[in-house]
């Protein structure tokens, strides 16, 4: 029987929602900060691609991980999950 290679992780995807309890105000107070940390997250190839949920209610990201430690890492690099807004 022929072995099946195991494909590489190259990619993780994020969900990130606001915990629950977090209010809208707390999540805008941090959001200029977010936007410019995602955006260098962006320059720098950790993330490689970005949307925003239809619903309003978080966003997904696309890393440049090859797991879930590493794409938590990176995440929690981002002021919403420094000041424990985020639900990732």
């Amino acid at each position: 029987m022929p072995s099946v290679a195991i494909p590489k992780t190259t990619e993780v995807l994020v969900i990130l929602t606001p915990k629950q309890g977090v209010t809208f105000q707390q999540v805008m107070a941090v959001i200029p900060a977010e936007i410019l940390a995602t955006v260098n997250l962006y320059l720098d190839g950790k993330i490689r691609q970005w949307y925003s949920r239809g619903d309003g209610k978080g966003v997904i990201f696309l890393l440049d991980a090859k797991t879930e430690d590493e794409a938590r890492a990176i995440m929690e690099t981002l002021p919403l999950a420094k000041g424990a807004v985020d639900g990732s």
